[in-house]
């Protein structure tokens, strides 16, 4: 095994607590789906997707178990992501678009840096978050422009970039499935699953933090687990999880929770096993990992600093209470937007959405404040296509095609107003049900340290989602670990059939 595997109290806990809240899930979308709630879906019914989902799975389960041979090589993912990823970008070729919200900000900034011109000082002064994604779009647009391309085609590097990515996280996800289930073809049905529900997504073409952070908490995650014995490599796998975290946490603030939750699972199991010099030790490494990354960051974007202005930065106590917002139900309000953006400055604006978000507290009681959880809860997961299409002015700019006949084809399955839009709505959320409803059968495994990091991140998660913004898009970020999650449930489910 990988490692200690006695049972702790705090991993038993983690366990538990995951399995409630799962199960919580579960019920609020089959039995309160019908209610009303932001970026709500017209899907079919979803015992009905449900049932289908189950029944894809876990025949892609039976295949690659029973029907295949024992894999001795991890080739075949290798291929097949390679092979998936030329598919992935010919697709993109065809439906790919311009869309405005907060992505249309970053993308015009990318290409102000690219050109040398002056970048508009807002979006990085409310949102600094966005200054690394945008520092590296600019990099990459700019060698497009140096290696002679057009600007669309140099658009386009960014889509190839995101893919990369996409096709790093997926082997990611079978290396972490090899190492907990120590099988290649239970690993291998696990992809295949990754493939349909995340490769399948068109999330991928929006060049934004959610495409671009999904690599981090399956990285952070794959160098957790990977075993070294040499000191060398010891103090390189701790520091690099720090640097990692870090950079991830400058592109999607939510990859921290990877890090927090490895950090609280290690503390308690470096306590029931009297190992608190080895603990603090990795601790001063993940450290130093991050103080590197911060430099790292500080150093490539300090050209992008001189137009921020901290006192127009909107903090967390403003998406806190935009998150309780009953009106927009959680999700971004511009009133919101426009209530912080009146306060002058940074120690007020925290002060007055603190205020805000305390009055809202007041004004819905405790029954109306787990109402507004409830509503977010749905947001957040009754949706496999994780809110695609449901941000303002999403399809902004359609750019025509060399092959109309083929994108109006392609087009069809990823578009709102497409004749073949509720195939692909249907089909991922049937693939998604069927994820979360395997993954609450994790609970029932061994209880491992490296699981419960797994599911304590997956519980962070959902107490941010309840306490902040919501959007479902924000959970494709985690969608590898709730694969990861149900694929050890279905290898407990299929052992405990063995076992009667």
């Amino acid at each position: 095994m990988i490692r200690d595997q006695r049972q702790s109290a705090a991993v038993s806990a983690v366990y538990i607590a995951w399995g409630i809240c799962s199960a919580l899930i579960l019920a609020l979308i089959f039995f309160f789906s019908g209610d009303v709630y932001a970026c709500k879906r017209d899907f079919a019914n979803l015992f009905a997707l449900l049932f289908a989902g189950l029944a894809l799975v876990l025949c892609i389960y039976f295949l690659f178990t029973v029907c295949m041979k024992k894999l001795r090589s991890d080739r075949g993912p290798v291929i097949v992501g390679v092979v998936f990823m030329v598919f992935q970008i010919w697709l993109m070729k065809y439906y790919s678009f311009h869309t405005g919200w907060d992505v249309q900000g970053i993308i015009m900034s990318a290409w102000q840096a690219a050109r040398g011109e002056v970048i508009d000082a807002y979006t990085f002064s409310v949102y600094p978050n966005n200054i690394l994604l945008t520092y590296i779009f600019s990099r990459i647009l700019r060698l497009g422009l140096k290696l002679g391309l057009a600007e669309y085609h140099a658009y386009d590097l960014l889509l190839i970039g995101q893919s990369f990515l996409n096709f790093l996280t997926g082997l990611l996800t079978y290396y972490v499935l090899h190492r907990m289930t120590e099988s290649r073809n239970l690993a291998f049905a696990g992809y295949t699953v990754f493939l349909l529900l995340v490769g399948l997504s068109p999330w991928v073409s929006i060049p934004y933090s959610d495409a671009s952070g999904l690599f981090f908490p399956t990285a952070i995650l794959a160098l957790y687990l990977k075993t070294v014995q040499k000191r060398g490599w010891m103090i390189a796998k701790w520091a690099a999880i720090g640097f990692l975290a870090w950079f991830g946490y400058q592109i999607k603030p939510t990859v921290f929770i990877v890090l927090i939750a490895l950090v609280i699972m290690e503390f308690f199991s470096a306590c029931r096993q009297r190992k608190l010099l080895p603990f603090g030790a990795h601790i001063l490494l993940v450290a130093i990992g991050i103080m590197l990354s911060s430099f790292t960051v500080s150093f490539a974007v300090r050209d992008f600093g001189y137009w921020v202005n901290p006192e127009k930065t909107f903090g967390p106590a403003h998406f806190l209470a935009m998150g309780l917002n009953e009106d927009s139900m959680g999700i971004w309000a511009a009133e919101d937007v426009n209530y912080s953006e009146a306060v002058l400055t940074a120690k007020e604006r925290t002060q007055a959405d603190l205020d805000l978000a305390k009055q809202r507290v007041k004004k819905m009681g405790v029954s109306g404040l787990l109402q507004q959880f409830k509503r977010k809860l749905l947001t957040n997961f009754n949706d496999g296509t994780f809110a695609w299409a449901q941000e303002g002015n999403f399809f902004r700019v359609i750019p025509e095609s060399s092959n109309e006949k083929l994108a109006s084809l392609i087009r069809s399955f990823y578009y709102e107003d497409g004749e073949h839009y509720h195939l692909f709505l249907n089909f991922e959320h049937a693939v998604w049900l069927a994820v979360l409803f395997l993954s609450a059968f994790s609970c029932l495994t061994e209880r491992k340290t490296e699981v419960s990091v797994i599911m304590l991140t997956l519980l962070g998660f959902v107490v941010y989602g309840l306490l902040f913004e919501a959007r479902a898009r924000y959970t494709y970020l985690f969608s590898p670990f709730f694969i990861i999650l149900s694929v050890l449930g279905m290898q407990c489910l299929d052992r405990r059939k063995r076992d009667v």
